[in-house]
């Protein structure tokens, strides 16, 4: 769906086109972090799952990761990807359409209730959900 300045969706009351961000409702809470935003996406991420299960080429902006991601397999046997504001890991679900999945451990830092959805989805082993992330190399959760 096209938007036009001022547009409200009908069904994601959080997402539109406004002239500055002050204009955007927030209606005291993060929109990445609601129930509606998971229930919005579950139904697209199953689909990604079910097609990610046949190889395939996924969009052109993750060939540099796949590239770097594949070199350091070779290497070292396994690769750390780290993807922050990763959902439920649907950029791991278009990264092992070209490669195995073995050797890969693949870290989402999200929002509580993606980081819940993404652990309830069980897309994959391989994925680790993090709530929390300090700065300076300390983590919490």
């Amino acid at each position: 769906m096209d938007y036009k300045l001022g547009d409200k969706a009908e069904f994601e009351r959080f997402f539109g086109v406004y002239e500055t961000f002050d204009l955007v409702p927030t209606l005291g809470v993060n929109p990445f972090d609601t129930k509606e935003w998971v229930e919005t996406n579950q139904p697209r991420i199953l689909q990604l799952k079910r097609a990610s299960e046949e190889k395939g080429i996924p969009e052109s902006y993750f060939f540099p990761v796949i590239a770097v991601a594949e070199s350091k397999i070779r290497e070292k046997g396994n690769v750390k990807i780290v993807d922050i504001g990763g959902g439920y890991g649907e950029n791991y679900l278009n990264i092992i359409r070209c490669l195995k999945t073995a050797g890969i451990e693949y870290h989402v830092i999200e929002q509580e209730k993606n980081c819940e959805a993404g652990r309830e989805l069980s897309i994959s082993g391989n994925i680790l959900f993090h709530e929390n992330v300090c700065v300076g190399g300390g983590r919490t959760a």
